[in-house]
């Protein structure tokens, strides 16, 4: 496929979602061959947006160009969980300068902690700077973030945006419900929970569920943990099952999950999360300027997806439906979204709908 010269070029960025395909060859390579100059970004899903709900085995993609803003390229190996937060240091010293605005990335979250990376990235960045992006799902057996050197797991990759009229502002809707009692993690490392009020977490969640092995895994999706956080007047932090161990005995959570905090298990109804997907594309709409065009990413997430069933293309279009018609929609089912400001709030946003806009004006 010829390339496109009249768009492409250093300040042009291209987002791509869903299916990178075999390598020679494939979707990314003809992305690749049309954008040789510009910056691409992206990440693996099984189901990519664009407008809209896409087909499985589609690769979804937009490419904005800026007119007075620069972008730069970055990219850090993450082999281990506890290389987090020297690759947040890494990646960050690639990017700082004074004029940066914010950061978009795309991480292999398999083996991220969240909370880590952004230590590290805040200590490397300019005060106020934004730092928002999404985790790879697995397609078709692999998990990978997307650029221009091809589809890699094990890897965070990352775009600066640079000047002082371009922007990225995010909206996030949640959705769940809590119900059954506050309970006490009184074991638990990391990500990783052992038990729960000193009982195995594993022998609560088959309590509730009524299944275990990976039957549970997939059923815990469902039914993820909220984390209370006393210091925000009473929120929660949504965490959701990723995994178990071999033994059998502790699981996973999207995040980390402090030895100590209290917690609730959370559910949700269908109409209740399509309703939230609106009513965040809503906030999100009231702080556009004017009638600016740009690209809003937007993330779902895989437990959601699964509680939605068939009504799953609803919540991506309930926030199309709301969005101006000169702001494109792109992203995809993923494991998590990351929106936070240096120096500021922020966190890795758990089974949420996330939308995150980039625009220059």
């Amino acid at each position: 496929m010829p390339s496109v010269p009249w768009f492409d070029g250093e300040s042009t960025l291209v987002l791509a979602f869903g299916a990178p395909g075999p390598s020679p060859g494939g979707h990314l390579h003809e992305l690749r061959t049309m954008f040789p100059r510009a910056a691409i970004l992206g990440a693996s899903t099984p189901h990519p947006y664009l407008d809209g709900p896409c087909a499985e085995g589609a690769l979804a993609c937009a490419a904005l160009r800026f007119e007075q803003s620069r972008l730069r390229r970055a990219s850090v190996q993450l082999l281990r969980a506890e290389q987090s937060h020297q690759a947040g240091i890494e990646l960050g010293s690639q990017l700082d300068h004074p004029e940066l605005q914010a950061v978009l990335l795309c991480a292999d979250g398999s083996v991220l902690r969240s909370t880590s990376l952004l230590r590290g990235l805040g200590s490397s960045l300019p005060p106020g700077t934004v730092v928002a992006g999404g985790l790879a799902l697995e397609q078709g057996g692999l998990s990978a973030v997307l650029d221009n050197d091809g589809a890699h797991g094990h890897c965070i990759v990352a775009v600066g945006l640079y000047g002082e009229r371009v922007h990225v502002r995010g909206a996030v809707s949640k959705g769940w419900q809590r119900f059954g009692p506050r309970r006490r993690v009184t074991r638990a490392s990391g990500p990783w929970v052992y038990e729960l009020d000193d009982r195995p977490v594993v022998r609560v969640y088959e309590e509730y569920l009524g299944r275990g092995g990976a039957a549970l895994l997939e059923a815990a999706l469902r039914m993820p943990l909220g984390l209370h956080d006393p210091s925000r007047d009473g929120a929660v932090a949504v965490r959701s099952v990723v995994g178990m161990d071999e033994h059998g005995i502790a699981l996973s959570f999207s995040g980390e999950v402090p030895q100590g905090a209290e917690v609730q298990f959370l559910r949700a109804r269908k109409q209740a999360l399509i309703d939230g997907a609106a009513r965040a594309a809503e906030r999100l709409s009231r702080g556009m300027r004017g009638e600016q065009s740009g690209c809003v990413l937007a993330f779902g997430q895989r437990g959601r997806h699964l509680v939605m069933g068939l009504r799953a293309p609803e919540e991506v279009e309930a926030a199309r439906a709301v969005l101006p018609q000169t702001m494109s929609l792109i992203g995809g089912v993923s494991a998590g979204a990351l929106l936070a400001r240096v120096g500021g709030e922020g966190e890795l946003y758990g089974e949420s709908f996330t939308l995150l806009e980039i625009a220059e004006g």
